[in-house]
């Protein structure tokens, strides 16, 4: 029995997917290249998720109505009282 050959449409398809893979491999490299370089801006020594957060406590959020200034004048009127 003789081995059917190869249909152009057979060598089509083959020839899209190999060409889907490499461009999946060149979008795979640019990201690798992408993180690698917010890698390298990252790395002096703060984390990005934690910049900018300051330690201690927290002023209210505005929706409280008092601010910082109004807060520290009730303090010392409650501790006379």
């Amino acid at each position: 029995m003789a081995k059917p050959r190869q249909t152009g449409s057979k060598r089509q398809r083959e020839r899209t997917k190999l060409e889907q893979k490499q461009d999946k491999a060149r979008r795979k490299a640019a990201r690798r290249e992408e993180a690698d370089e917010k890698r390298a801006e990252a790395d002096d020594g703060v984390d990005p998720d934690l910049a900018g957060i300051v330690p201690g406590p927290q002023p209210l959020p505005e929706e409280y109505g008092l601010s910082d200034e109004e807060e520290e004048e009730k303090k010392p009127a409650q501790k006379g009282a």
